[in-house]
């Protein structure tokens, strides 16, 4: 006989009422544990999105000349794409079809040099280089969330992250445990100045492939996740409390974060929809006309995902 599931679940509340006025953003309440969410979303800062508007204006310039002339490209984009530079990249990949030789063109600090044919591996430029300091933007965020609940009395404070430190800067490429590390170090600060903010979620909000199972890594104030989803991509969330946390929120916080994978199952589940998503969804066939077990197996609606 099949055991019935049992999921601990709580009860969420969206915009809840502050003490002293205006909404929250989340309020879940589950036995003796109530949590007040506050949520920010932190996207890149304006220096890497101009960064890189330039490099997708230099790339689609880029290949229309590699059509034109049978040319391609090793180097490093300027700072600016003006209608300089462009002539001068124009004049170059013409004179390198007309002679076959490679010709160096040199604007400012980057040097881009036009190579006659097609590449092996494809064109390799890079740059403008952006640099800024994304850890004070996190920590100004969180602060300003911070004394946006002060009239809550407790709360946690929940960032997702989308883009600023996802996928590309030093921090998302460390270990699990090194980020939590770095993290905790971070947040002594804000816990000190805030006595009110008992946690901090840190999560990416840009999914992406996993490069690994689902791996998780304590300290005695908190613990990093990594989580493969549906669809076979990936997130990551860092929890942090403060010295002297409250357990039974803890847990809470890190069990949505943890049970991330289950929860359309668990939502179908209460549904009344048995077997979860596995039941409505059905895979392609990529080879061939399907089988005859094929056909009667694949009853279910098709989800395209990532091959």
């Amino acid at each position: 006989m099949t055991e019935p599931v049992t999921y601990r679940c709580s009860r969420p509340s969206l915009e809840p009422p502050k003490p002293k006025g205006g909404p929250g953003d989340l309020r879940a309440v589950r036995a003796g544990s109530d949590v007040f969410i506050e949520v920010r979303v932190l996207g890149p800062d304006r220096d890497f999105l101009r960064s890189n508007h330039v490099i997708d204006k230099a790339t689609v310039y880029l290949v229309s000349l590699e059509h034109r002339h049978d040319v391609h490209w090793n180097g490093d984009l300027p700072g600016e794409i003006s209608d300089e530079w462009k002539r001068d990249m124009a004049e170059a990949a013409a004179r390198v079809a007309a002679t076959g030789q490679p010709v160096q063109v040199i604007t400012g600090d980057s040097a881009l040099t036009v190579l006659p044919g097609p590449a092996r591996v494809g064109t390799r430029i890079s740059g403008p280089l952006s640099a800024s300091d994304q850890h004070r933007r996190l920590l100004n965020a969180l602060g300003q969330k911070a004394v946006k609940t002060e009239s809550a009395g407790a709360a946690w404070l929940w960032l997702e992250d989308a883009g600023a430190l996802w996928p590309f800067t030093p921090f998302a490429q460390d270990r699990l445990a090194t980020e939590l590390q770095t993290l905790r170090q971070s947040l002594d600060p804000l816990f000190d100045a805030h006595p009110h903010v008992l946690g901090v979620v840190l999560t990416s909000g840009e999914l992406r492939y996993p490069s690994s199972d689902d791996a998780s890594e304590r300290h005695h104030q908190g613990i990093a996740l990594r989580r493969v989803l549906p669809g076979n991509l990936t997130r990551e969330s860092l929890i942090v409390h403060r010295r002297l946390g409250v357990p039974g929120q803890y847990a809470m916080v890190t069990q949505l974060c943890a049970d991330e994978p289950e929860w359309l199952d668990q939502a179908l589940h209460r549904l009344g929809v048995p077997g979860g998503a596995a039941t409505l969804t059905t895979w392609p066939v990529h080879h061939g006309a399907p089988t005859a077990d094929q056909r009667q197996s694949a009853h279910g609606l098709y989800l395209p995902g990532p091959r």
